[in-house]
Protein backbone atom coordinates (compact mmCIF):
# COMPACT_ATOMS: atom_id res chain seq x y z
CA UNK A 1 0.00 0.00 0.00
CA UNK A 2 2.70 2.29 0.94
CA UNK A 3 3.76 2.39 -2.97
CA UNK A 4 0.22 3.10 -3.89
CA UNK A 5 -0.15 6.07 -1.22
CA UNK A 6 2.98 7.95 -3.36
CA UNK A 7 0.45 8.26 -6.13
CA UNK A 8 -2.88 8.76 -4.86
CA UNK A 9 -4.51 11.18 -2.67
CA UNK A 10 -4.84 10.40 0.83
CA UNK A 11 -8.30 10.68 3.04
CA UNK A 12 -11.79 9.03 2.30
CA UNK A 13 -11.28 8.41 -1.52
CA UNK A 14 -8.39 7.93 -3.44
CA UNK A 15 -7.85 10.45 -6.00
CA UNK A 16 -5.75 9.92 -9.28
CA UNK A 17 -2.48 11.14 -10.19
CA UNK A 18 -1.01 11.51 -13.72
CA UNK A 19 2.71 9.58 -13.34
CA UNK A 20 4.41 12.50 -14.63
CA UNK A 21 8.32 11.77 -15.11
CA UNK A 22 10.33 8.97 -14.79
CA UNK A 23 11.15 9.00 -11.12
CA UNK A 24 7.73 8.19 -10.76
CA UNK A 25 7.60 5.37 -12.89
CA UNK A 26 10.40 3.76 -11.07
CA UNK A 27 9.10 3.98 -7.89
CA UNK A 28 6.54 1.04 -9.45
CA UNK A 29 8.50 -0.67 -10.52
CA UNK A 30 10.29 -3.87 -9.69
CA UNK A 31 14.15 -4.33 -10.29
CA UNK A 32 14.95 -5.34 -13.78
CA UNK A 33 17.40 -8.54 -13.37
CA UNK A 34 18.69 -8.20 -16.71
CA UNK A 35 20.85 -5.61 -17.58
CA UNK A 36 20.91 -3.07 -20.85
CA UNK A 37 17.47 -3.76 -20.73
CA UNK A 38 16.80 -0.70 -23.09
CA UNK A 39 19.69 -1.58 -25.56
CA UNK A 40 21.31 1.58 -25.03
CA UNK A 41 24.58 0.92 -24.50
CA UNK A 42 26.79 -1.12 -27.64
CA UNK A 43 30.30 -0.80 -26.93
CA UNK A 44 31.34 -3.90 -30.23
CA UNK A 45 29.94 -1.65 -32.74
CA UNK A 46 26.50 -1.06 -34.28
CA UNK A 47 25.57 -4.34 -36.39
CA UNK A 48 26.28 -7.85 -36.10
CA UNK A 49 25.67 -10.76 -37.77
CA UNK A 50 26.91 -13.87 -36.12
CA UNK A 51 26.31 -16.14 -33.60
CA UNK A 52 28.06 -13.24 -30.91
CA UNK A 53 27.14 -10.60 -28.99
CA UNK A 54 26.28 -7.14 -29.92
CA UNK A 55 24.50 -4.72 -27.65
CA UNK A 56 26.30 -5.44 -24.41
CA UNK A 57 24.87 -8.39 -22.48
CA UNK A 58 22.90 -9.26 -25.53
CA UNK A 59 24.32 -12.16 -27.72
CA UNK A 60 22.33 -12.67 -31.10
CA UNK A 61 21.81 -16.29 -32.57
CA UNK A 62 23.09 -16.27 -35.95
CA UNK A 63 20.71 -13.21 -36.37
CA UNK A 64 20.79 -9.88 -37.99
CA UNK A 65 21.17 -7.30 -34.76
CA UNK A 66 21.49 -3.63 -36.08
CA UNK A 67 21.20 -0.53 -33.23
CA UNK A 68 18.28 1.59 -34.12
CA UNK A 69 17.00 5.26 -33.42
CA UNK A 70 13.96 4.97 -31.46
CA UNK A 71 12.25 8.26 -31.18
CA UNK A 72 10.97 7.81 -27.80
CA UNK A 73 14.02 6.47 -26.18
CA UNK A 74 16.78 6.87 -28.39
CA UNK A 75 18.13 3.57 -28.98
CA UNK A 76 16.29 0.34 -29.67
CA UNK A 77 17.53 -2.96 -31.35
CA UNK A 78 16.58 -4.24 -34.91
CA UNK A 79 16.25 -7.81 -35.27
CA UNK A 80 15.92 -9.86 -38.12
CA UNK A 81 16.56 -13.81 -38.79
CA UNK A 82 16.04 -15.85 -41.80
CA UNK A 83 14.05 -18.68 -40.14
CA UNK A 84 10.91 -19.09 -38.31
CA UNK A 85 10.27 -19.89 -35.06
CA UNK A 86 13.95 -19.38 -34.14
CA UNK A 87 16.01 -17.17 -31.35
CA UNK A 88 16.73 -14.19 -32.09
CA UNK A 89 18.32 -12.56 -29.27
CA UNK A 90 19.18 -13.73 -25.96
CA UNK A 91 20.94 -12.52 -22.63
CA UNK A 92 22.21 -14.85 -19.18
CA UNK A 93 21.10 -13.74 -15.63
CA UNK A 94 23.53 -15.30 -13.41
CA UNK A 95 21.85 -17.25 -10.60
CA UNK A 96 24.21 -16.50 -7.89
CA UNK A 97 26.53 -13.25 -8.38
CA UNK A 98 28.97 -13.01 -5.68
CA UNK A 99 31.79 -10.60 -4.72
CA UNK A 100 33.68 -9.51 -1.73
CA UNK A 101 30.57 -7.62 -0.25
CA UNK A 102 27.81 -9.76 -0.58
CA UNK A 103 26.24 -13.00 -2.38
CA UNK A 104 23.25 -11.89 -4.47
CA UNK A 105 20.66 -14.86 -5.72
CA UNK A 106 18.03 -12.96 -7.67
CA UNK A 107 15.94 -16.32 -7.37
CA UNK A 108 14.14 -18.46 -5.06
CA UNK A 109 13.24 -21.99 -5.54
CA UNK A 110 9.43 -22.06 -6.20
CA UNK A 111 9.45 -18.36 -6.89
CA UNK A 112 7.61 -16.40 -9.87
CA UNK A 113 9.14 -14.66 -12.46
CA UNK A 114 7.77 -12.61 -14.92
CA UNK A 115 9.59 -11.17 -18.47
CA UNK A 116 7.85 -8.56 -20.12
CA UNK A 117 8.98 -7.04 -23.98
CA UNK A 118 8.19 -3.88 -25.45
CA UNK A 119 8.71 -4.52 -29.38
CA UNK A 120 7.35 -2.80 -32.72
CA UNK A 121 6.84 -5.28 -35.26
CA UNK A 122 4.24 -7.49 -37.17
CA UNK A 123 5.95 -10.42 -36.15
CA UNK A 124 4.72 -12.68 -33.18
CA UNK A 125 7.48 -13.31 -30.49
CA UNK A 126 7.61 -15.41 -27.36
CA UNK A 127 10.63 -15.69 -24.71
CA UNK A 128 12.38 -19.16 -23.94
CA UNK A 129 13.77 -20.12 -20.94
CA UNK A 130 16.57 -22.46 -20.24
CA UNK A 131 19.02 -23.50 -17.26
CA UNK A 132 22.86 -23.02 -19.35
CA UNK A 133 26.37 -23.34 -18.10
CA UNK A 134 26.87 -19.53 -20.24
CA UNK A 135 24.93 -17.88 -23.03
CA UNK A 136 25.73 -20.51 -25.13
CA UNK A 137 27.05 -23.12 -23.22
CA UNK A 138 25.72 -26.76 -22.23
CA UNK A 139 22.15 -26.88 -21.19
CA UNK A 140 19.65 -28.26 -18.48
CA UNK A 141 16.48 -29.90 -20.67
CA UNK A 142 14.28 -30.43 -17.97
CA UNK A 143 14.25 -26.62 -17.60
CA UNK A 144 13.55 -26.14 -21.01
CA UNK A 145 10.48 -23.76 -20.73
CA UNK A 146 8.61 -22.30 -24.50
CA UNK A 147 5.85 -20.07 -23.65
CA UNK A 148 2.97 -19.32 -26.44
CA UNK A 149 3.32 -16.79 -29.37
CA UNK A 150 2.09 -13.27 -28.52
CA UNK A 151 1.30 -10.30 -30.55
CA UNK A 152 -1.53 -8.36 -32.60
CA UNK A 153 0.32 -8.68 -36.11
CA UNK A 154 0.08 -5.20 -36.68
CA UNK A 155 2.76 -2.00 -36.68
CA UNK A 156 1.84 -0.91 -33.44
CA UNK A 157 4.21 -0.50 -30.22
CA UNK A 158 3.03 -3.75 -27.97
CA UNK A 159 4.58 -4.65 -24.46
CA UNK A 160 3.77 -8.60 -24.34
CA UNK A 161 4.47 -10.37 -20.99
CA UNK A 162 4.55 -13.70 -19.57
CA UNK A 163 5.12 -15.62 -16.27
CA UNK A 164 6.48 -18.62 -15.15
CA UNK A 165 7.67 -20.29 -11.97
CA UNK A 166 11.08 -21.35 -10.42
CA UNK A 167 11.19 -25.17 -9.84
CA UNK A 168 14.17 -25.44 -8.83
CA UNK A 169 17.62 -23.92 -8.47
CA UNK A 170 20.78 -26.03 -10.11
CA UNK A 171 23.37 -26.17 -8.78
CA UNK A 172 26.72 -25.79 -10.81
CA UNK A 173 28.00 -25.75 -13.26
CA UNK A 174 24.31 -24.85 -14.62
CA UNK A 175 24.92 -21.24 -13.53
CA UNK A 176 23.14 -19.21 -15.54
CA UNK A 177 19.26 -18.61 -16.32
CA UNK A 178 19.20 -17.50 -20.46
CA UNK A 179 16.46 -15.95 -21.88
CA UNK A 180 15.78 -16.12 -25.63
CA UNK A 181 13.25 -13.73 -27.59
CA UNK A 182 12.08 -16.32 -30.30
CA UNK A 183 10.36 -14.89 -34.06
CA UNK A 184 7.40 -16.79 -35.50
CA UNK A 185 8.17 -16.05 -38.97
CA UNK A 186 11.18 -15.68 -40.68
CA UNK A 187 12.81 -12.49 -42.29
CA UNK A 188 10.47 -10.12 -40.67
CA UNK A 189 12.06 -7.43 -38.45
CA UNK A 190 11.50 -7.33 -34.69
CA UNK A 191 12.52 -3.75 -33.39
CA UNK A 192 13.27 -4.68 -29.25
CA UNK A 193 12.21 -0.92 -27.29
CA UNK A 194 12.59 -2.88 -23.82
CA UNK A 195 12.95 -5.73 -22.33
CA UNK A 196 12.89 -7.06 -18.30
CA UNK A 197 12.79 -10.43 -16.11
CA UNK A 198 11.53 -9.37 -12.63
CA UNK A 199 10.37 -11.25 -9.55
CA UNK A 200 6.64 -11.86 -9.25
CA UNK A 201 3.61 -13.02 -11.06
CA UNK A 202 2.91 -9.21 -12.72
CA UNK A 203 4.82 -7.18 -15.28
CA UNK A 204 5.77 -4.04 -13.83
CA UNK A 205 6.89 -0.52 -15.76
CA UNK A 206 10.02 -0.59 -17.40
CA UNK A 207 12.45 1.80 -15.88
CA UNK A 208 16.51 2.00 -17.43
CA UNK A 209 19.26 2.72 -15.17
CA UNK A 210 21.08 5.51 -15.40
CA UNK A 211 23.55 5.90 -18.03
CA UNK A 212 26.23 5.66 -15.74
CA UNK A 213 24.78 2.54 -13.58
CA UNK A 214 24.18 0.82 -16.89
CA UNK A 215 27.28 1.28 -18.19
CA UNK A 216 28.83 -0.23 -14.68
CA UNK A 217 26.75 -3.15 -15.00
CA UNK A 218 27.43 -3.81 -18.61
CA UNK A 219 31.34 -3.29 -17.90
CA UNK A 220 31.56 -6.09 -15.37
CA UNK A 221 31.40 -8.32 -18.07
CA UNK A 222 32.98 -6.40 -21.01
CA UNK A 223 34.93 -3.66 -21.41
CA UNK A 224 36.24 -1.66 -24.55
CA UNK A 225 38.97 0.80 -23.36
CA UNK A 226 38.90 2.70 -26.85
CA UNK A 227 42.51 3.93 -28.33
CA UNK A 228 43.10 6.30 -25.29
CA UNK A 229 45.71 3.81 -23.23
CA UNK A 230 48.64 5.99 -23.25
CA UNK A 231 52.05 5.04 -21.94
CA UNK A 232 55.43 6.48 -21.89
CA UNK A 233 58.77 7.39 -19.83
CA UNK A 234 62.56 7.03 -19.72
CA UNK A 235 64.04 4.49 -19.64
CA UNK A 236 67.93 3.10 -19.97
CA UNK A 237 68.41 0.96 -22.98
CA UNK A 238 67.20 -2.38 -23.17
CA UNK A 239 65.94 -1.58 -20.11
CA UNK A 240 61.50 -2.59 -18.91
CA UNK A 241 58.52 -0.83 -17.83
CA UNK A 242 56.50 -2.17 -15.93
CA UNK A 243 52.92 -0.87 -15.23
CA UNK A 244 49.29 -1.11 -14.34
CA UNK A 245 45.77 -0.74 -16.08
CA UNK A 246 42.63 -0.47 -13.95
CA UNK A 247 39.83 -1.65 -15.11
CA UNK A 248 36.49 0.08 -14.66
CA UNK A 249 34.97 -2.32 -12.43
CA UNK A 250 35.99 -5.16 -10.87
CA UNK A 251 35.05 -7.79 -13.86
CA UNK A 252 33.13 -10.95 -13.38
CA UNK A 253 35.94 -13.68 -13.79
CA UNK A 254 39.31 -13.04 -14.95
CA UNK A 255 38.53 -11.63 -18.51
CA UNK A 256 40.52 -12.55 -21.98
CA UNK A 257 42.22 -9.53 -22.98
CA UNK A 258 42.23 -8.47 -26.84
CA UNK A 259 45.14 -6.24 -27.41
CA UNK A 260 45.46 -3.36 -30.09
CA UNK A 261 48.36 -1.53 -30.92
CA UNK A 262 48.46 1.66 -32.52
CA UNK A 263 51.59 3.13 -32.22
CA UNK A 264 55.20 2.89 -30.20
CA UNK A 265 58.06 4.93 -30.19
CA UNK A 266 61.82 3.26 -28.95
CA UNK A 267 60.08 -0.31 -27.93
CA UNK A 268 61.27 -3.95 -28.74
CA UNK A 269 59.23 -6.16 -26.87
CA UNK A 270 55.82 -5.27 -25.96
CA UNK A 271 53.77 -7.43 -23.46
CA UNK A 272 49.99 -6.53 -23.05
CA UNK A 273 48.88 -8.02 -20.68
CA UNK A 274 51.10 -9.40 -18.78
CA UNK A 275 49.33 -10.44 -15.86
CA UNK A 276 45.40 -10.07 -16.34
CA UNK A 277 42.98 -10.38 -12.82
CA UNK A 278 39.77 -9.17 -11.94
CA UNK A 279 40.32 -5.82 -10.99
CA UNK A 280 43.00 -4.90 -13.99
CA UNK A 281 45.93 -6.16 -15.58
CA UNK A 282 49.97 -5.19 -15.51
CA UNK A 283 51.67 -4.56 -18.85
CA UNK A 284 55.01 -4.55 -19.60
CA UNK A 285 57.47 -3.54 -22.70
CA UNK A 286 61.11 -3.25 -23.08
CA UNK A 287 63.39 -0.35 -24.18
CA UNK A 288 65.44 -0.38 -28.17
CA UNK A 289 69.15 -0.81 -27.37
CA UNK A 290 69.43 2.83 -26.58
CA UNK A 291 68.43 4.69 -23.53
CA UNK A 292 65.68 7.72 -24.25
CA UNK A 293 62.15 8.55 -24.11
CA UNK A 294 59.64 6.09 -25.10
CA UNK A 295 56.08 5.65 -25.22
CA UNK A 296 52.83 3.23 -26.56
CA UNK A 297 49.62 4.04 -27.36
CA UNK A 298 46.87 1.12 -27.39
CA UNK A 299 43.86 0.13 -26.84
CA UNK A 300 42.31 -3.21 -25.28
CA UNK A 301 38.93 -5.16 -24.92
CA UNK A 302 38.72 -7.41 -21.34
CA UNK A 303 35.71 -10.17 -21.66
CA UNK A 304 34.44 -11.80 -19.21
CA UNK A 305 30.92 -12.50 -20.48
CA UNK A 306 29.02 -15.92 -19.57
Amino acid sequence: MSKLNNFFGSGGSYEPRILKNEQDIAALANPNLLINGDFSLWQRGDSFTGYEYGCDRWIGANTTVTKTQWKEQGTAMTANKAAAASGLIAQAVELQLTDAASTVKPFVSNGQVTVSVTVQTTNRVRPHIIYRTSAAGTSSPATDTVFEWQGSGTTSVQTLSWTFSIDHLPTDPMRCLVLTWQAESASVDVVFINSKMELGPTATPFAPDDLATNLAKCQRYYYNSGSQQIHGGYLSAAGFANWWDNFPVTMRAIPSVTYRSYDTNNLNVVSIPDTVEISGMRNSAQKTSSAGIYYIRYGYTADAEL
